[in-house]
C-alpha cells in the first residue's frame, strides 16, 4: 500500500507545480479554423517549447518559468504570425488569438516533381506506414514488415502484435475482420506485395454504435491492398529439395484474396516438412497465441501437459514436422442490415524430436543426477468452425450471435531410456471438444448512452489416457499402468452493460452472473491385458462449481493533461468441492471488493506518465483439485491439498512512454511492483527415478519486482534503426524439497537485447540483433545456480538489380558463457530471381549450410541445474517457384 500512496504522492505534488497556460484559437481571414497548425514557444531565435494546434484550437501548459516568450504559429499555405508576451506571471491563463494571412504564392509554369511517398502519415486517430518505405526486399509476407514499424512490437511465440504498448484487438483487411483475435493467419500469410499501407488506428470501435461511448483505449492494425489487388489475388507456389539425409523435402503454401462489393475472403492451403508453421497453432513450442489467453476463463485445465519439443530457437529449427494446414475466413453481406462471418480451420501434423534432458539436483547437501533420452512422435488434428451473425434491428440497435465448435486430438508416443538403465514406452491421447456460443444485444440509447445485455456458453471436455509399459509401479506382476482422465469445464454468464461519455469522460458499468461446473475423475491401474488382470492404485471423482454475482465500474475523466480512471468490481463468490471419493464437501463464500487507479499526465503530444495500481482477489483451486495420485509421466506423479481459500494480489506499476513516429524516436522505462498473500506451494519429494510433487495452500507472501527500459530511434547519420531493451526482474517464492523446511527462494533475470537494422540506398543492408540473458536462482539453504546465454542473430541482404535478390543469416548461440566450447553456428542463404513480369519468383533455398544436428540449453531452478538438448533439422536445399496473380 505504501507504494500505492508513493505514486499518489508524487503525482498530486508534479500536479499542484506553478503551471502557465497559453491558450487560443487559429483562424484564417475569412475566420475559418486552420486545421492543423505549429505552436512555438520562443525565447529570441530559439524554441523551448512546441505543441501541435488541431481543428483551429490550442493548449500548452508551460513546462517551465519564463519572463519573456515569443509565441509563433506556422502553417502550410499561410504567413507566420508572432505575438509577445513581456512580463509572463506565474499561475496565470493567457487567451492568445491568431489570424494568418494565405501567403501569396505567385502562379508558375507547371513543374512536375516525382518525390518518394512519406513513410509515415497521421490523420486524426489513424497513422499510416507505407509498406515499400520500411521494405528492403527481404521481406516475403506482411509480419516481416510490421516488425520493422516504429512503435510496433511483435511478440514471436504468442504473434501478439502491440501498438505504442498496447495489445491490439485484431487485424482487418480493408476495413473488415476476418480473423478476429486469430489475426496472424493473415500477418504470418498475406504477402507483402499485395499491401499498400499498414494502418494503426487508435480509438477503434468494433461496435459502431459504440464509436464515441465506450473506453478510447483499443487499437487495431488494418491492411489496405494495392489499388487493382481486387476481385482475386494470391499465390501459388511450391518448392522441391533433399535434405542432408538424402530425404526429399517439400514446401507449399498457397493463398487467396478476394474482395468484391458485398463479399470479402482469405483462404490459405499449405503443406511443408522443413518446419515452418503457417498456423495460430503452437505443437512444438506450446506457446498460446492471443485467442486462447483471451478466452482462457472458458478452458478446462490438461491435466497432464503435453510433451514440449522446441528449443530456445527459432521453432523452425526444431520442428521437424509433416505438417498440412487449410483454412478459409469469409464475410458475406447479404443487406445493408445483415453480415455473415465464416471461419474454417484444419490441420493434420506429423512432428518427431529426439530429446535428452539431464538434471543435477543438489537437495539438502546431496547431488545426484538424473536423466531422459527420448524419441518422439506427436500427431496432432484440428478441425473447427465458426460462425458470427450480425442483424441491424434497427438504426440504434445491433444483434450479435457467434458460434464455435472445436475438435482436437494429440496422440504422442514415445520411447524413453530412464538414467540409462530401464526403458519405457509412453502413450499419451488427448482429445479437446471445445464448443462455445454467446448472443449479445446492443441497444444506443442515445448519443452518449449505450445499453448491452450478454449471454454465453460454454463447455470444454478433456478426456486424456496415457500409458506406460512396463508398469512403474508393479513391473513384476503386471505390464503396464493406465493414467485415464476425464476433465470438464460448463462456463455461463449473464451480464447487462451500460456505457456512456459525458463532458470527454467516459463511464462503463455492468452486473453479471457466473457459473462455472468443473467435474473431473480419474483412474490409475496396473493392468496385464494378456490375463485379463487389474489393480487400482488411485481414483479421483470431484465437483468443483463456482458461483459469482458481480458489479463493476469504471470511469474515467480527463482534465487538461491529466487522465484519471478509478475502477472497481465487488462480488459474492462462492466456491464449492463435492469429493465423491473421500465423501465429503468443502464449502466457502467469499465477498469480494476489488479496487484499481490508473492516473496519466500527458506531458505533451507523443509523451506520457502513467501511474497504476490494483488488488485483486481470486482463487487458484481450480488446477489443484484433485487429492489422490495422478501419473503425469514415466517419472511424475501430481496430488494436490485442495484449499478454497483466495489469493491477494497488490499491483503497482510507474512509467515513462514517448512514441514519436515522426521522428521514428521511442522511449519506454518504469517498474513494476506485485505482491502476492496466499498461494499454493509445491512439496517435491525428487529421487532418481520418481519426483511426486504436493500442493499446498499457505497464506504467506511472495512478491515480484522488474523494471524495464526499452528504446528506438532511426539514426540519420548511420541511416539505421537503433534499438535497445533490457528488463531486470526479482522474484521470491517458496516451496518444500524433499522434506525440508518450508524454503525461500530468489530468482533474479536480467535479459538484455540490442538490434541493429540499416536503410541504406545501396545494394547492401544487414539486421543484427544480440541477447544476453543472466539468470541466478538461491535459495535460504545455501543453495545458488547460475547460468548465462548469450546469442547473436544477423542477416547480410544484397540486392544489386530489380531481378535478383541474395541474403545470408548467421545465428550464433552459446548456451553458457562459463563454458565457451558449448556453442552453435547457423548459417542460411537464400537466392531470389524475379523476372520482368514480376508474377513469377524463384526461390533457392540452403538452411542449416553447417548441419547442425541437435541443440542444447541450460537452465537453472532453486534446486538445480538442468541440461536440455533437442535434435534439429538437417542440412536442405530446396527450389521454389511462386506464381502470384
Amino acid at each position: 500500500m505504501k507504494n500505492v500512496l508513493l505514486i499518489l504522492f508524487f503525482l498530486f505534488s508534479f500536479y499542484c507545480s506553478a503551471q502557465n497556460i497559453i491558450t487560443g484559437k487559429i483562424q484564417d481571414a475569412n475566420n475559418t479554423p486552420i486545421l492543423l497548425a505549429n505552436v512555438l514557444i520562443k525565447q529570441g531565435d530559439e524554441t523551448v517549447e512546441f505543441v501541435m494546434a488541431r481543428q483551429g484550437k490550442y493548449s500548452i501548459t508551460l513546462e517551465k518559468e519564463y519572463t519573456k516568450i515569443i509565441v509563433e504559429i506556422t502553417a502550410n499555405g499561410y504567413i507566420s504570425q508572432t505575438q509577445t508576451l513581456d512580463s509572463v506571471q506565474k499561475n496565470k491563463t493567457y487567451t492568445l488569438n491568431f489570424i494568418l494571412p494565405i501567403d501569396d504564392i505567385k502562379k508558375l509554369d507547371e513543374v512536375v516533381i516525382s518525390a518518394p511517398k512519406q513513410p509515415i502519415q497521421i490523420k486524426g486517430d489513424t497513422t499510416k506506414f507505407n509498406v515499400s518505405s520500411f521494405s528492403n526486399g527481404s521481406e516475403r509476407k506482411i509480419i516481416d514488415i510490421i516488425k520493422k514499424l516504429p512503435g510496433v512490437d511483435v511478440d514471436d511465440k504468442s504473434g501478439e502484435i502491440r501498438f505504442k504498448g498496447k495489445p491490439i484487438e485484431t487485424v482487418t483487411l480493408g476495413g473488415d475482420d476476418l480473423f478476429g483475435y486469430n489475426y496472424s493467419l493473415g500477418t504470418k500469410n498475406i504477402n507483402v506485395d499485395m499491401v499498400e499501407q499498414v494502418q494503426a488506428i487508435e480509438n477503434y470501435s468494433k461496435n459502431p454504435l459504440l464509436k464515441g461511448i465506450e473506453s478510447d483505449d483499443k487499437v487495431i492494425l488494418n491492411l489496405e491492398l494495392k489499388k487493382g489487388k481486387i476481385d482475386l489475388s494470391g499465390e501459388i507456389n511450391g518448392g522441391l529439395g533433399i535434405n542432408a539425409n538424402e530425404k526429399l523435402v517439400g514446401n507449399s503454401n498457397n493463398n487467396f484474396i478476394t474482395v468484391a462489393k458485398n463479399y470479402k475472403s482469405f483462404g490459405i492451403l499449405s503443406y511443408n516438412n522443413i518446419g515452418v508453421n503457417n498456423s495460430p497453432l503452437d505443437y512444438v513450442g506450446g506457446g498460446i497465441g492471443v485467442e486462447k489467453l483471451k478466452e482462457k476463463d472458458y478452458f478446462a485445465n490438461k491435466t497432464i501437459p503435453e510433451t514440449i519439443l522446441g528449443v530456445n530457437l527459432d521453432n523452425n529449427r526444431s520442428n521437424i514436422n509433416n505438417s498440412f494446414f487449410g483454412n478459409y475466413d469469409a464475410i458475406f453481406k447479404i443487406k445493408k442490415r445483415l453480415s455473415i462471418k465464416f471461419n474454417l480451420y484444419y490441420l493434420k501434423d506429423n512432428i518427431f524430436s529426439n530429446q535428452l534432458s539431464q538434471s543435477q539436483n543438489t537437495i539438502n547437501n546431496q547431488t545426484f543426477v538424473t536423466s531422459d533420452n527420448r524419441t518422439i512422435y506427436k500427431k496432432p488434428s484440428y478441425y473447427r468452425g465458426d460462425i458470427e451473425m450480425k442483424y441491424n434491428t434497427s438504426k440504434t440497435s445491433l444483434l450479435e450471435y457467434n458460434f464455435r465448435i472445436q475438435q482436437e486430438q494429440i496422440n504422442t508416443q514415445s520411447n524413453v531410456l530412464q538414467n540409462n538403465e530401464k526403458n519405457f514406452d509412453n502413450t499419451l491421447l488427448s482429445n479437446d471438444f471445445y464448443l462455445k456460443q454467446n448472443l449479445l444485444f446492443t441497444k444506443k440509447l442515445s448519443t452518449k448512452t449505450a445499453l448491452q445485455v450478454l449471454l454465453f456458453h460454454s463447455t470444454n471436455q478433456i478426456p486424456q489416457e496415457f500409458s506406460i509399459t512396463p508398469s512403474v509401479f508393479n513391473p513384476n506382476n503386471f505390464e503396464k499402468d493406465v493414467q485415464k482422465i476425464n476433465n470438464r469445464k460448463d462456463y455461463t454468464e449473464l451480464n447487462a452493460t451500460l456505457l456512456g461519455s459525458h463532458k470527454g469522460s467516459k463511464y462503463i458499468f455492468s452486473a453479471k452472473i457466473n457459473i462455472e461446473n468443473s467435474p473431473l475423475s480419474s483412474n490409475l491401474s496396473s493392468r496385464n491385458d494378456n490375463l485379463n488382470s487389474q489393480i487400482i492404485i488411485s481414483i479421483n471423482d470431484l465437483n468443483y462449481t463456482k458461483k459469482t454475482f458481480s458489479t463493476t465500474g469504471s470511469y474515467g475523466f480527463e482534465r487538461r493533461k491529466w487522465r484519471i480512471s478509478p475502477a472497481y468490481s465487488i462480488s459474492i463468490l462462492d466456491q464449492k468441492i463435492e469429493n465423491k471419493i473421500q465423501a465429503n464437501v468443502q464449502n466457502s463464500q467469499n465477498f469480494i471488493f476489488e479496487p484499481s487507479l490508473t492516473i496519466r499526465y500527458k506531458l505533451n503530444d507523443v509523451s506520457s506518465i502513467v501511474a497504476t495500481s490494483n488488488y485483486k482477489q481470486k482463487p487458484n483451486t481450480e488446477t489443484y483439485l484433485f487429492t489422490n495420485p495422478i501419473l503425469t509421466s514415466n517419472r511424475s506423479i501430481m496430488s494436490n491439498q485442495p484449499n478454497l481459500s483466495l489469493q491477494n494480489t497488490l499491483s503497482s506499476s510507474l512509467f515513462y512512454r514517448k512514441n514519436d513516429l515522426f521522428n521514428q524516436f521511442r522511449l519506454s522505462f518504469g517498474a513494476t511492483y506485485q505482491e502476492n498473500n496466499g498461494n499454493f506451494f509445491s512439496n517435491l519429494d525428487i529421487e532418481p527415478n520418481v519426483m511426486r510433487s504436493n500442493y499446498f495452500y499457505l497464506p504467506q507472501n511472495t512478491n515480484s519486482l522488474n523494471f524495464s527500459f526499452s528504446t528506438e530511434k532511426y539514426l540519420d547519420m548511420i541511416e539505421s534503426t537503433v534499438k535497445f531493451t533490457s528488463n531486470y526482474s526479482i522474484s521470491q517464492y517458496k516451496n518444500i524439497v524433499n522434506n525440508s523446511n518450508l524454503r525461500d527462494n530468489q530468482n533474479n533475470t536480467f535479459n538484455n537485447e540490442l538490434t541493429v537494422r540499416t536503410a541504406f540506398e545501396g545494394d547492401f543492408n544487414f539486421e543484427n540483433a544480440t541477447i544476453f540473458i543472466q539468470n541466478n536462482s538461491k535459495n535460504n539453504q545455501g543453495g545458488r545456480f547460475s547460468n548465462q546465454f548469450l546469442s547473436n542473430i544477423s542477416k547480410l541482404v544484397y540486392f544489386p538489380n530489380k531481378k535478383w535478390f541474395f541474403s545470408l543469416s548467421s545465428d550464433y548461440y552459446l548456451p553458457n558463457v562459463n563454458k565457451k566450447t558449448e556453442n552453435y553456428l547457423f548459417l542460411d542463404f537464400l537466392a531470389r530471381f524475379r523476372p520482368k513480369s514480376k508474377k513469377y519468383e524463384f526461390n533457392f533455398v540452403f538452411n542449416n549450410l553447417l548441419n547442425n544436428d541437435n541443440f542444447t540449453q541450460i537452465e537453472t531452478t532453486d534446486y538445480s541445474v538442468n541440461i536440455f538438448q533437442s535434435r534439429l533439422l538437417s542440412r536442405y536445399f530446396l527450389m521454389n517457384v511462386s506464381f502470384n496473380f
